[in-house]
């Protein structure tokens, strides 16, 4: 009986997490990455007002639809509708990605001090709030987060105890044969 119990309790429990994702969580990150979109764009409209860009110049152009782009697809952007197009047009991808690195290449040349280097900071803004929103609403990847950080956090914790365990080994005996000798004699005398 307290099986069925536990059951009922861990269903409901899983559905009430899905729920809160999907309908509290999910949309909260699609109208916050847009929001972000809209204030990138808005950045880049503003700067060609003010007269620093032009309004028909390649870059501006490229970079404002991207945006665009993103803005109406945000619904649909996530890490599995990314790997099944990337799977069945790769040679559309291939051909554009050429494109797309000389376009980096072009505004990545552009000095600091140019008024066209908003390109490169809306640009690559961009493409930063594009992962950000991929991550956050991809629940596929959080595993995988989770096992980064887990990895570094033991990974840290582990150099933290051998230094600590160094130093008690040459504090007691000097190195850690002396150590083991040490711990041998111990359990020689229990």
């Amino acid at each position: 009986m307290e099986e069925k119990i536990y059951l009922i309790l861990s269903l409901l429990g899983t559905l009430l997490i899905y729920l809160q994702w999907h309908f509290l969580w999910k949309s909260y990150f699609l109208e916050r990455y847009r929001e972000k979109l809209f204030i990138l764009r808005d950045t880049l409209f503003n700067y060609a007002i003010a007269g620093h860009i032009s309004f028909e110049d390649e870059s501006y152009v490229r970079i404002r639809n991207m945006i665009n782009a993103n803005l109406r697809m945000s619904h649909r952007t996530n890490i599995l509708d990314l790997l099944i197009f990337r799977i069945f047009y790769w040679k559309d991808i291939e051909r554009s990605e050429k494109e797309l690195a000389e376009f980096r290449k072009k505004i990545n040349l552009i000095p600091e001090q140019d008024p066209a280097h908003i390109y490169k900071i809306v640009y690559y803004g961009n493409l930063f709030l594009s992962a950000e929103h991929i991550i956050r609403t991809s629940p596929i990847i959080w595993p995988f987060i989770l096992l980064a950080i887990c990895y570094v956090i033991v990974h840290k914790q582990l150099t933290v105890f051998s230094k600590a365990a160094k130093y008690v080994y040459e504090k007691i005996g000097g190195s850690f044969e002396s150590q083991i000798e040490f711990s041998n004699k111990i359990s020689a005398c229990a």
